[in-house]
């Protein structure tokens, strides 16, 4: 179990950090127009989701097959973005179940496994 938290401490942090801001309530959150124009809070779901992925795929980065391994995280993640919505949309004030979020979280993770994929080779090298 320590080895686990050793591990992934980064991943658990991370974790806890995105707990905490989609814990917030929605009067937390400014209400100016143009953050609703570029829909600022998909690009918030995006950027979070796509962090998760990479910083708890990055330990398993170096294993020849990590295929299934990434599988799991992403669909953990999935499961995680539809009970955060629900959770928004049930518990916290002036917050509600957006589908379009849920969208942007799978995005994020789906770009998350792109970045890892794509940028594992360079982190091989690494002394």
């Amino acid at each position: 179990m320590l080895l686990f938290i050793f591990r992934y401490r980064i991943g658990i942090i991370a974790w806890a950090i995105s707990l905490i801001l989609f814990s917030l309530p929605g009067s937390a959150f400014p209400s100016s127009g143009w953050m609703q124009l570029i829909h600022f809070d998909k690009i918030i779901h995006i950027l979070l989701f796509a962090t998760l992925f990479v910083v708890w795929a990055y330990p398993n980065s170096y294993q020849k097959n990590n295929t299934p391994t990434f599988f799991i995280i992403w669909t953990l993640l999935i499961v995680y973005g539809i009970l955060i919505e629900f959770m928004q949309d049930n518990w916290i004030i002036n917050r509600s179940f957006e589908l379009m979020d849920w969208a942007a979280d799978i995005t994020g993770a789906s770009l998350g496994w792109i970045f890892v994929s794509i940028k594992k080779p360079l982190w091989k090298q690494r002394p």
